[in-house]
């Protein structure tokens, strides 16, 4: 996974998450107002688990057990005296579930409209190392939110700008979200390998979903992780066997697979040169397929590293 650098997070102070409920001072050399909280207090905003999960929480509880070091959660101060979490939903829940009373927070003033609390949201949380679902519901979620805001530059470098990845690997977590929900949430295990799934899940019929997620979380289950090559075997296992009557059959033209210069008709149609000039009614098209082929292309680059 590529490594990202979130420029919100290096601003906050690291310290131990013991200390985390009982400072009784507040913080020097920061802008934000650093106070102790009852827990009782404090809101979780309801879009962190869609976009985040709580997958962490067990390893967040040992943490805090052990004094490690954290920084502390930043919450908003709300109108009726209570507080919104904007980082750090996940430390709360751990601390309200260990019978922890209060915990110093950096407070900073509430934004005055939800899309801006949810950016901040991301803002503040991409630096946590997620599972490849969350990841792609904040990229989606972070583009829509540009596109309410009339985002007019290039969507695609906005979106590696802020994540940290390239175009190609932004179109793979956004294709997470067009698979069946069922297979989506596999994808909720960042010790499930993805890029088999996202790019023949199609092999899968309808009826055997539930079959094959059963089967990717036994294996995950007994080995703590799940390969490319388990998900190839296991969507091959699924497909009908068909018998041949006669072993000298010849393969048919409708037998072999799609050419990749029909599947990709629009590309090798493009006169190639210093300049590649494309008509204006064939970009959108032009650039699915592009994207399409870059993954075949790193899938061939990948295979050749073995």
């Amino acid at each position: 996974m590529a490594e990202r650098v979130n420029r919100f997070a290096k601003k906050q102070e690291t310290m131990s998450l013991r200390d985390l409920t009982s400072r009784e001072t507040d913080t020097p050399n920061t802008s934000e107002i650093v106070a102790d909280i009852a827990l009782e207090l404090l809101d979780f905003d309801e879009n962190n688990e869609f976009l985040f999960g709580y997958h962490d929480l067990e390893r967040i509880k040992n943490t805090i057990d052990e004094s490690k070091l954290t920084a502390p959660p930043i919450v908003y101060k709300k109108e009726d005296g209570r507080y919104l979490i904007a980082s750090g939903h996940t430390r709360v829940k751990a601390l309200k579930d260990l019978g922890k009373k209060k915990v110093t927070c950096q407070i900073m003033a509430l934004p005055n409209n939800e899309d801006q609390i949810k950016k901040n949201l991301i803002y503040l949380n991409t630096q946590r190392r997620e599972a490849p679902l969350y990841i792609a519901r904040n990229i989606s979620e972070y583009e829509s939110i540009l596109r309410r805001e009339g985002f007019k530059g290039s969507m695609d470098q906005e979106l590696a700008k802020q994540f940290g990845y390239k175009k190609t690997m932004l179109y793979r977590y956004k294709k997470i979200l067009t698979l069946p929900k069922e297979l989506q949430e596999l994808c909720a295990y960042d010790e499930i390998a993805w890029y088999s799934l996202i790019d023949n899940y199609s092999l899968i019929a309808l009826d055997k979903i539930d079959d094959f997620c059963k089967d990717v979380l036994e294996i995950l289950e007994e080995e703590g992780h799940v390969s490319n090559k388990q998900i190839d075997e296991l969507i091959a296992n699924l497909q009908p066997k068909v018998e041949k009557e006669d072993k000298d059959e010849t393969i048919t033209d409708s037998d072999k697979p799609e050419k990749l210069s029909k599947k990709f008709k629009k590309i090798v149609s493009i006169a190639y040169s210093d300049e590649i000039k494309i008509k204006r009614k064939d970009k959108k098209e032009i650039k699915e397929q592009a994207e399409e082929l870059k993954i075949f292309l790193d899938k061939i680059i990948e295979a050749c590293g073995e």
